[in-house]
Formats: C-alpha cells, sequence, structure tokens
C-alpha cells in the first residue's frame, strides 16, 4: 500500500493530467490549512496566469486517501479530484441560454453569496437578501467536459425565461435538491471523559451538495435545518458559513460560541478566496420560530460583537 506522503504528492503531481485544456496554466499543491481545530492536508490548484484565476475547491487528501485505500485504485482517485473541480470550475456564456430558454426552468438552482463583496453583479441579477448575504440564481447543465457548467440568471435571462423573482426562487428552490443533492457528514472530537475542550461543540454537522456545489444554499431550506435538529436533539443550531459551498453546524449552545466565531476567522483569514467567501457572521436557526438571524462576528479590533 502506497504511503499517505507518497499518495499526496503522487496526486499534486499527476493531477493535470486528468483535466481538459482549460487548465493547462494550473498546478497541483498540497497545503495544510486548519478546520474546526484540526490540520488537514488540502489539494488546491493554482495558477501564475493572473489572467486565467478561477476559484477552485478545497479537496481533502485524507478523505481521498481513504478512498484508495479501499480500492487501491489511483485512476479512480485521480478521476474523482477531477470531477469535483471541473464539477466547481464549470461556466457557459449566456448567449447559450436563449438558444433553447423553455428548457432551463428545470435546470435553475440558488446560490447563496456575500452581498458587499457582490455589489456589482447584483446591481444587475435578481436576487433576494438573506442578512448579509443574498440569493442568485444559476442554470446549470452537464459539460462535455464531466460535470456541470452554470450560468448565473441575469436581468435579461428573467425577462426571457418569463417569471418574477418570487417564482423564481421557487422554481431555484425546488430543484436543488434533484440537481444539487443534499450531503450531510458528521465528525466528532475525541471524549476522552475529561473536562478539557468543553468550549469546542462535541459533534460538527457538514452541509454541502454531493458535487460540492453551492452547498451553503442549503442554509436556507428550513426543512433541511430542522432535520438537522431532530438529529442532534435541539431546537437552535449554530451556523458556520465556511463557504458558498459548504457550512458547518452544530448545537447552539453559548459557551461555544466564542470558539465558533474563531473557527470561522480563522478560516476566512487562512483559507478561503475572495469568490469562495461568504461572511464572518455565525448564524442561528431557530426551529420553533423557523427563522435565521445572525448572532455573532469577529471584529480584528475587539473580537467578539
Amino acid at each position: 500500500m502506497m504511503e499517505y506522503n507518497i499518495f499526496k504528492e503522487t496526486v499534486a503531481k499527476r493531477i493535470c493530467d486528468y483535466l481538459p485544456p482549460i487548465f493547462n496554466s494550473y498546478y497541483g499543491t498540497v497545503e495544510s490549512i486548519t478546520k474546526v481545530n484540526e490540520k488537514k492536508d488540502a489539494l488546491t490548484l493554482k495558477t501564475d496566469d493572473i489572467h486565467k484565476g478561477m476559484a477552485m475547491p478545497v479537496i481533502y487528501l485524507d478523505e481521498m486517501y481513504e478512498l484508495f485505500q479501499s480500492s487501491e485504485d489511483m485512476e479512480d482517485v485521480l478521476q474523482c479530484a477531477s470531477e469535483i473541480i471541473v464539477n466547481f470550475a464549470g461556466t457557459f456564456e449566456d448567449i447559450d441560454v436563449f438558444t433553447n430558454i423553455e428548457s432551463q426552468m428545470e435546470n435553475i438552482i440558488p446560490n447563496l453569496l456575500n452581498t458587499v463583496l457582490n455589489r456589482e453583479l447584483l446591481e444587475n441579477v435578481p436576487h433576494m437578501e438573506v442578512m448579509d448575504m443574498s440569493v442568485i440564481y444559476r442554470i446549470i447543465r452537464s459539460s462535455s467536459m464531466g460535470g456541470y457548467d452554470s450560468c448565473i440568471i441575469t436581468t435579461d435571462i428573467l425577462k426571457e425565461l418569463g417569471v418574477d423573482k418570487a417564482q423564481l426562487h421557487q422554481i431555484a428552490m425546488k430543484n436543488m435538491k434533484r440537481l444539487l443533492p443534499l450531503e450531510i457528514s458528521r465528525i466528532s472530537r475525541e471524549d476522552d471523559g475529561s473536562r478539557n475542550n468543553q468550549d469546542i461543540p462535541y459533534t460538527f454537522t457538514f452541509v454541502s451538495s454531493k458535487q460540492r456545489l453551492f452547498g451553503a444554499s442549503y442554509m436556507i431550506f428550513e426543512d433541511v435545518m430542522n432535520d438537522i435538529c431532530r438529529d442532534l436533539k435541539t431546537n437552535r443550531l449554530f451556523i458556520i458559513p465556511f463557504n458558498i459551498n459548504e457550512i458547518c453546524i452544530t448545537s447552539a449552545e453559548d459557551i461555544y460560541l466564542e470558539k465558533l466565531v474563531e473557527i470561522l476567522y480563522q478560516s476566512n483569514r487562512e483559507e478561503i478566496s475572495p469568490k469562495d467567501y461568504l461572511s464572518n457572521n455565525i448564524y442561528c436557526f431557530d426551529k420553533k420560530r423557523g427563522s435565521l438571524s445572525k448572532v455573532a462576528a469577529y471584529d480584528k479590533k475587539i473580537g467578539l460583537n
């Protein structure tokens, strides 16, 4: 069996051989990042060409190594990683939408993003505000390269679709679970029977889509939040918006709040590109009220606010 360190180097060296020509200027790297108080090795793609930079997913290599251990097939691992990258980075031109506008309704999904950083984009894009975030809408479709391409719905496209913003939102919410199915995973810190690390929740629930695309949108699905409340046996959740593709959820106990804010701050400062950044706020979902609210953020000068 290939050792883990050799595995990491091999994946980083060979990943670009499995990607289409659009990624020719990219190269694979392995970086150590912090996620919920633990260091994880992540595969990322970088380019020295400033004109070709695209948002890229973070692929955790320990998870890929588990796949390799079960199959001992490096080709499967590299193919899986390449599909994640292509799924994440795909786009297509607005003009393609108009060639068959009637068929696009079934391909619309919501995309939650930061309002301030996307203020210019939002001027010509139908959207719904959610506190300091906004929901925009994308048309996604299968790509000839494998994975998905996507196109943001602009005001002009909305007119051609013949629906209003409220209808657009309903359509996107209905399509999301079919096109980008919900994926939930959990990790638990080790319980050694001591009182150490009581400022860290016992269970972290990670929420995304199966394709690891636009998974933060599940934050606004009340039924998904209700199901997680049931699983965690609580009526309130704290939500950590790691990026536009993934959120982390814990039971809402105030003793955890300061530490969760610190975790999010470190993640945003060290790991997240502006294209993927969602918020520096911790949110709370209240099952009884069926509502989301901001509960804390990190201020560089004074800490919690």
